[in-house]
């Protein structure tokens, strides 16, 4: 979404036959480096900065969408540090 040319994105959402238009504007919030960890433990894990991943888990994980949720949610750790409530 950083990179987008044109902001905000607009997106479009259909849900029970309703449209439903967003409009989000991009935030440079995703400065953190991702490093691979030699580890046999499955786990990943976040500090605000970085987030890390195990080989461990890289041989746990079946597909790439189980590796894309770990990494939403270590990046939501991430995003909630970062942001003052």
């Amino acid at each position: 979404m950083t990179r987008a040319r044109v902001q905000p994105l607009q997106l479009d959402v259909m849900r029970s036959g309703h449209r439903l238009r967003l409009w989000l504007d991009a935030a440079p919030f995703c400065r953190f480096t991702l490093s691979l960890l030699r580890s046999d433990v499955v786990n990943a894990m976040s500090n605000g900065r970085q987030i890390v991943v195990t080989t461990g888990l890289m041989r746990f994980v079946r597909s790439g969408n189980e590796l894309a949720w770990v990494l939403a949610h270590e990046i939501a750790h991430n995003l909630l540090s970062t942001i003052k409530i």
